[in-house]
Order: C-alpha cells, then structure tokens, then sequence
C-alpha cells in the first residue's frame, strides 16, 4: 500500500462524505428545494428534446445492469490473472457502496421530482442518486483497482475518465427529470468518499509474479 497517500485519501474521504451528509440534513430540512428547481429547470432546458437519445444512452451507462456486469466481467478478469485480493476488494467496494446507498435512500424517503414524462416515472426514493453514486463507485473502484501497480500517470488519466462518466451519468439524470441536481450531487460525494475510504484500508501487497514461472 502507498502509505504517503493515506493521509490524503482518508481527507478525501473525510471531505466528501461530511459534505454528502450536510447536503442529505438540508434536503432533509427542505433548504435545497429553491435552488434545486431553479437548476433542474436549467440543465433540462440545455440542448432541447435533439440530445433526448444520447442522454438516454449515457443514463444506461449507471444503470444497474451494466454496472452489474462491469463488476462480473472485471472481477473475472481480476481472478483469470490471479489477482484475487484485488477481485475481492473490487466486489465489497461496490455491493457495499449499493447497500448502503440504498439505506440512505430509506432513510431519507425524498419523494422523486414531479415527472413530465410518464415513460420515465420512477416510483423509488430520490436521495441520493443511484446512478451517480453507484456509477461513481464503480468506475472510480474500477480504475483503483486496474491501474494500482501502474504509474501515477495512467492512474490519473483512468481516474480522470471514471470521473468524467460519473459526471456525465449524473447529469443525464437531472437532465430526464427524475432526480434532483441534490441527490445527484450527494450521490457523486458518497461515491468518491467511499471509494477514497477504500482506498485507504491497508490490504495484503499484491505480487506482480504471481503465477509466473519461477515465482516462489
């Protein structure tokens, strides 16, 4: 493990997951409401009704489904090369993120925007975004996980791509109305504080050779 970088993954996640729950105790409280209307009225009015499949197409991406099997296929591989700790980690990483976000979701029992499209309307709770807090955790464990032994270069740029798609998902939600931008930005904190204090947590070295011949 990077001991150098404990001090500032265990910040992150600090950072992060204080500010997920500020955001989840003013949604509580109903302060959010103003500016949440005011910002979803701007990011649906963006692009108009021309962007309604591509932003369709960049939802799917968080979804459950593809998640699911993201996290199949890259704990398969992960165990093909015989990197189980790394494959066990990348499972708890991300069923324990949608455990707990659904949780949070019981808890905070936040009714759903009012939806204009009936082919859209979801009848679960809206805090905090599935989407983007699952998305985030996936594709940001994702990237921790494949690139750990690689340079800090590659592993900027993969998690700079997994922010970026985390971003994009969550915006696609504020954009087809289901979510408000406070769910979804809570939802994106929860997923880098988890993730950062994942991160975080001392695990057993990983052997580059394992299974070479030779390795011992």
């Amino acid at each position: 493990m990077d001991t150098h970088l404990l001090p500032r993954r265990l910040g992150i996640a600090a950072a992060a997951l204080i500010a997920a729950t500020l955001i989840g105790l003013a949604v509580r409280q109903g302060w959010t409401l103003a500016i949440d209307a005011r910002l979803m009225d701007a990011i649906r009015h963006a692009g108009g009704l021309t962007l309604r499949q591509g932003v369709a197409d960049i939802t799917a991406l968080g979804s459950g489904t593809v998640l699911l099997l993201l996290l199949v296929i890259a704990g398969s591989l992960l165990l093909a090369h015989g990197n189980r700790i790394g494959a066990v980690r990348l499972v708890a990483i991300v069923l324990g993120g949608r455990l707990i976000v659904q949780l949070i979701k019981t808890v905070v029992a936040r009714a759903r925007p009012p939806s204009v499209d009936e082919a859209i309307m979801l009848h679960s709770f809206s805090f905090p975004s599935s989407h983007a807090a699952n998305a985030t955790i996936t594709y940001l464990a994702l990237a921790f996980i494949a690139t750990r032994a690689e340079s800090t270069a590659p592993r900027r740029l993969a998690v700079m791509l997994a922010g970026l798609l985390a971003l994009l998902i969550g915006l696609s939600r504020v954009w087809l109305g289901v979510h408000w931008p406070s769910d979804v930005v809570a939802g994106w904190l929860f997923g880098i504080g988890w993730v950062a204090l994942a991160a975080a947590v001392p695990v057993g070295r990983h052997r580059r050779h394992q299974g070479t011949p030779g390795a011992r």
